[in-house]
């Protein structure tokens, strides 16, 4: 999906209102949104998207260094499978409705028209606007790496910490996407909830199919006999 997407972004028309969309056709609640195109919350928004990617795997590699388990490279690695499978299931899936939906950027409904270049206003990407691929990237990994976390260590202390730390990054990720001018409030809202749907689903599934303790208690399984009728 994101392979097709990527070939034919560039086949794709710019909405058909740009480059000045009627500001009166958007809800109450995103209309706030519109008028904000603040450049450094756009350069953070890129740099935090990247940290919170990086994050889970980081923080996985540094759970394995400390603790020591017996199968800590293997564990490590179906770890970080799970969660490559997670930030492409994620990023497929909004592809897709990105390009269903196709809804103009906060950007084009602002009369400012020098808070964004006329290449901006009238490139493809300007029609992308729902949902928000940082807020679902954002959740989709911060849900995902500490859910982990939590089987790895339902007993541990810093569950409620990984918890609330890569949330809030998460939504602060999010927040600057609407500061941007580059997301209505509603993408990322949609981005958030999304996001955190596939960062829980994707474990969850695994651990439906494998046995939890071979994966995240990383110890080995003795199987019992059968019991006898």
């Amino acid at each position: 999906v994101l392979l097709g997407a990527q070939l034919s972004d560039s086949q794709l028309p710019p909405p058909s209102c740009a480059p000045l969309c009627d500001s009166q056709t958007v809800n109450a609640l995103d209309r706030v949104s519109i008028g904000w195109h603040s450049k450094p919350a756009r350069t953070a928004s890129d740099i935090l998207i990247g940290i919170n990617i990086a994050l889970p795997l980081v923080l996985d590699l540094i759970d394995v260094a400390a603790s020591r388990p017996p199968d800590a490279v293997r564990g490590y690695l179906q770890d970080a499978l799970i969660l490559g499978e997670v930030f492409v299931v994620n990023a497929g899936i909004n592809t897709l409705i990105k390009y269903a939906v196709r809804r103009p950027r906060p950007f084009l409904y602002d009369a400012d028209m020098s808070a964004f270049s006329p290449e901006d206003r009238a490139d493809a990407d300007s029609g992308m606007s729902f949902y928000s691929q940082h807020s679902s990237s954002a959740f989709a990994m911060a849900t995902a790496g500490s859910y982990l976390f939590t089987l790895r260590h339902p007993n541990s202390k810093w569950v409620i910490p990984v918890w609330l730390f890569s949330e809030a990054l998460a939504a602060t990720t999010a927040s600057m996407r609407v500061l941007a001018g580059k997301h209505f409030i509603s993408d990322v809202l949609v981005g958030a909830v999304m996001g955190s749907a596939v960062g829980l689903l994707i474990p969850y599934l695994h651990r439906r199919a494998l046995p939890a303790a071979l994966i995240w208690n990383r110890i080995p399984i003795k199987r019992a006999a059968p019991a006898l009728p």
